[in-house]
Parts: C-alpha cells; sequence; structure tokens
C-alpha cells in the first residue's frame, strides 16, 4: 500500500518513475523512489534498502516496487535482486502474476 500510493504521487516526472517499500521485522515501513539517470541511477529498492539502513532497520521482511501511472507491481532488476539476496537473504519479494 504505501508504495501504491507513493507511485501515484509522482505525476509526470521522468526522473522518478518507479516507488518501492519495505517493511522492516520491527513493524516499521520504509519508502523511496528510483532516480533515473543515463547511467541507470539507483532504482528505488536499492534507494528502500539505504533509507532503512539510515534508519538502524535490521533485517527486512518484505520488498515491493510498484511503477507509476497505475502500472502496479513491477519485478526488480537483476541488480536490486542481487543486492536484496546478499544483504537480505530472507526478504520476501513481492512480484506481479502472469495475468
Amino acid at each position: 500500500m504505501a508504495a501504491t500510493e507513493l507511485a501515484a504521487t509522482l505525476g509526470d516526472d521522468p526522473n522518478h518513475t518507479v516507488a518501492a517499500a519495505a517493511l522492516g521485522l520491527n513493524g516499521n515501513i520504509y519508502a523511496g523512489v528510483n532516480n533515473h539517470h543515463f547511467n541507470g541511477g539507483p532504482c528505488a529498492e536499492l534507494v528502500v534498502l539505504g533509507v532503512a539502513a539510515r534508519a538502524h532497520a535490521g533485517n527486512l521482511a518484505t520488498m515491493v516496487a510498484v511503477g507509476d501511472g497505475g502500472r502496479g507491481v513491477i519485478s526488480p532488476c537483476g541488480r536490486c535482486r542481487q543486492v536484496m539476496l546478499d544483504q537480505h537473504p530472507d526478504i520476501c519479494v513481492l512480484v506481479p502474476l502472469d495475468d
């Protein structure tokens, strides 16, 4: 819900097109948006990991990314998957269904 609500606020800004949110085992929610740049820039999931680290969140339980413009849940890229696996090996990542 937090990622969906944040994604809905992004408007037409081409630099911020994905929102993500994570639930910490402490019960807190951490959210952030991507920062697109011609070199790729950080994905929303990586921003969230930084926000959670800054808040001393500890382990994260779940992560979800949502695209702007009503695109819904999107799958994390390979880089984000690897970082989450390395830093939070037990995290559950929500992904879209095939349909």
